[in-house]
C-alpha cells in the first residue's frame, strides 16, 4: 500500500461481518480519535478482539474464518473468538508482509479446505499459497498442501493477497508489484496481476494468455497493489480494488479476460485505449468522504435475509483505510 504499511482488508459476503471487522481494525489500532455519526439505525457493535485482522471468509456453518498478520487464523463462532487458533505458520511480516488472506472452498462442506496466502519466513522471501484441511475447529496436524509459491520478493509493500473464489468454482487472486512497476506489464511473472488458477494450482481453460507458466495463470495485468477483489452476486462480474500512488484510488471490472489497467503509465481514469479505464475513482486528499488515500476493501450486500434498509440490496460497498470511511456504489444507474 506504501502511504502506510499497517493495512487491512476485507472480503465478506456479508456487508454486516465486513462492517465489524473495519470497526475492529480501527478499534485495535486507533490512529486517530473522533466522533463517529452513524446514519439513522445504524450502530457500532464489537464483537471480537484481534491481532491486526488483515482478512475473512464466511464458512457456510456461519463460523467466520479471520487472519491475523502475524500468521494465525482465528475462528469466530457463536459470537466469540476460540481460545485455539485453527492454524500457524511462520510468516515474514515486514511492513505489507504476513499472513495476508484466507479463502473457503465452494465444496467446503464436503471437503473441509481452506486456502491463505502468506509471506515465508524462509530464504528466499515469497508469498505463497497453501490449502489446509478443517478438522472441526483446527487444522487437520499436516495438512498443509503447498499450492503455488509466487517470485521472490524485493522489497515489502505492494504484496496484494485478495482472494476470491469466483462463480466458475476458479480462484482468483490480486498479486501487488512488490513496488518494482515494471513487473506490472511483465506477463512473465505473477506481479501485478490477477491470476486465476484451479484449486489445486493448474491452469484452468479460458485463460486468455500462453506461454510461460507465469503468462498462463494471468487473468488481468497492469497493477500496482489489488488489495482485494469482490465478485457481484449472480454474476460473473469481478471488481478489484485497486490502491493508488500519486493521485488516485480505483475500482477496476476485471469480468473480461485480458485487460491492461495501465499501471504505471496510468493512475486514474484513462482515455488510451491500450487500457481499460476504471469504474470508479476517488482523489487523493484530506479527511471528507471523497477523499482518501488507500482502498483496502469492498464487498457487495445482497443476503437472503438482512435487517438493512432495501435501499442498500445490490449496492457495492467500499472502504478507504486512511480516512476511515464506507461509503457504496449503485451500479445499477451506472
Amino acid at each position: 500500500m506504501e502511504k502506510n504499511t499497517q493495512s487491512s482488508r476485507f472480503g465478506s459476503a456479508k456487508l454486516a461481518i465486513a462492517i465489524i471487522f473495519t470497526v475492529l481494525t480501527a478499534t485495535i489500532f486507533s490512529f486517530r480519535s473522533f466522533a463517529q455519526i452513524f446514519p439513522a439505525g445504524f450502530s457500532q457493535v464489537k464483537v471480537a478482539t484481534l491481532y491486526y485482522p488483515t482478512s475473512m471468509a464466511n464458512a457456510p456453518d456461519g463460523r467466520i474464518f479471520v487472519t491475523e498478520k502475524a500468521g494465525k487464523v482465528k475462528i469466530i463462532k457463536n459470537g466469540a473468538v476460540l481460545p485455539t487458533s485453527f492454524l500457524s505458520v511462520s510468516v515474514d511480516q515486514l511492513n505489507e508482509r504476513g499472513l495476508s488472506c484466507v479463502a473457503i472452498d465452494p465444496n467446503f462442506s464436503t471437503n473441509n479446505y481452506v486456502y491463505i496466502y502468506y509471506t515465508t519466513a524462509g530464504l528466499p522471501i515469497h508469498n505463497r499459497l497453501s490449502r489446509f484441511t478443517a478438522n472441526g475447529d483446527v487444522a487437520l496436524a499436516g495438512s498443509e498442501v503447498v499450492i503455488m509459491d509466487f517470485d521472490p520478493l524485493v522489497n515489502s509493500i505492494h504484496n496484494g493477497g485478495g482472494m476470491v473464489f469466483g462463480p466458475d468454482g476458479k480462484l482468483y487472486i490480486g498479486v501487488g508489484n512488490d513496488n518494482v512497476n515494471s513487473f506490472s506489464q511483465d506477463k512473465n511473472n505473477y506481479m501485478g496481476k490477477v491470476l486465476r488458477i484451479n484449486s489445486d494450482g493448474s491452469v484452468p481453460p479460458g485463460n486468455p494468455f500462453s506461454g510461460s507458466e507465469a503468462a498462463q495463470r494471468i487473468w488481468a495485468y497492469g497493477l500496482r497493489n489489488p488489495w482485494s477483489l469482490a465478485f457481484q452476486p449472480g454474476t460473473s462480474n469481478l471488481f478489484v480494488n485497486e490502491v493508488g500512488e500519486g493521485a488516485w484510488e480505483e475500482i477496476n471490472n476485471a469480468t473480461i479476460a485480458g485487460v491492461n489497467f495501465g499501471w504505471p503509465g496510468s493512475e486514474g481514469a484513462t482515455s488510451n485505449p491500450a487500457y481499460t479505464t476504471p469504474v470508479y475513482t476517488y482523489h487523493h486528499g484530506p479527511a471528507g468522504s471523497d477523499y482518501g488515500c488507500a482502498i483496502t476493501g469492498g464487498t457487495f450486500l445482497d443476503p437472503s435475509s438482512t435487517n438493512y434498509p432495501s435501499t442498500y440490496t445490490g449496492k457495492y460497498f467500499f472502504i478507504d483505510y486512511c480516512n476511515n470511511w464506507i461509503n457504496y456504489l449503485d451500479l445499477s444507474s451506472g
